[in-house]
C-alpha cells in the first residue's frame, strides 16, 4: 500500500529573540509558544517544528526568521506588514504568506496546515 506524496509546507516565524514573551492569547492556546513561555523565539520555532513533525510527519518545516538579522531583506512583504500595519512579532507565516501576529497559535496553525492537504500521520 502507498501513500499520497504529500508536498512540504513551510511555517515561518518571523521574530527576535530581543522581542519575546509569549502571545497573550490565552491558557493553553498556543502549544509551544503559549503567553507562560518567556523561552528566546527560536527554541520555540524549533519546538514548534518537532510538535507539527511529531502529527504531520516530515512535509512540514519550521523556519525561525531574526527580524534583525540579514535574511530579512529576502522578505519585503513580511517587512511591510510588520513596519507599516504594526503587526505584533511573532509573525507566522505558512508557505509565505502572512496568517498570524502576536503568538505561535498551534491550532491555528495546524487548521492552515490541513486546509493545505496536510493530514496527521
Amino acid at each position: 500500500m502507498s501513500e499520497a506524496k504529500q508536498n512540504v509546507v513551510t511555517v515561518q516565524v518571523f521574530g527576535s529573540d530581543l522581542a519575546t514573551g509569549g502571545c497573550g492569547c490565552g491558557p493553553g492556546c498556543c502549544g509551544p509558544g503559549d503567553e507562560t513561555d518567556v523561552r528566546p523565539l527560536e527554541e520555540q520555532a524549533r519546538d514548534l517544528e518537532e510538535t507539527l513533525v511529531r502529527y504531520y510527519g516530515p512535509c512540514v518545516r519550521v523556519e525561525f526568521v531574526d527580524v534583525f538579522g540579514e535574511a530579512m531583506a529576502a522578505y519585503p512583504e513580511m517587512v511591510r506588514l510588520i513596519a507599516e500595519r504594526g503587526l505584533p512579532l511573532p509573525l507566522v507565516a505558512v508557505n509565505g504568506e502572512a496568517k498570524f501576529a502576536g503568538g505561535l497559535p498551534l491550532d491555528g496553525i495546524s487548521a492552515a496546515l490541513e486546509a493545505l492537504g496536510i493530514s496527521p500521520v
